[in-house]
C-alpha cells in the first residue's frame, strides 16, 4: 500500500494520511464555523486539539483558528 500511495501521489503514506485528514478538517470548519476545535479534531482523526492545530499550521500555514476568522469575514461581506 505504501508503494502505491508513493507513487500515485508523490508521498509517503503518513503524509497522505495527514493530508486527508486536513482537507477533512477544513471541510467540517466550512460546514460547521460554530463547531469546536477539539470536535474537529476528533472527527477528522487526530489524536487531540493540540496534535490537530499544531499539524494544521504546519501543513497549510495558519491556524485553524485564522481559518475560522477568514470563513467568518468572508460571510460577512
Amino acid at each position: 500500500l505504501s508503494g502505491f500511495v508513493n507513487a500515485e501521489f508523490g508521498c509517503n503514506f503518513y503524509q497522505f494520511v495527514t493530508n486527508y485528514r486536513i482537507r477533512e478538517a477544513q471541510r467540517l470548519m466550512q460546514a460547521h464555523p460554530d463547531m469546536k476545535l477539539q470536535d474537529v479534531a476528533e472527527q477528522s482523526g487526530f489524536s487531540s486539539a493540540s496534535v490537530f492545530s499544531r499539524t494544521f499550521a504546519r501543513e497549510t500555514g495558519s491556524s485553524p483558528t485564522e481559518l475560522i476568522e477568514s470563513l467568518d469575514n468572508s460571510s460577512n461581506d
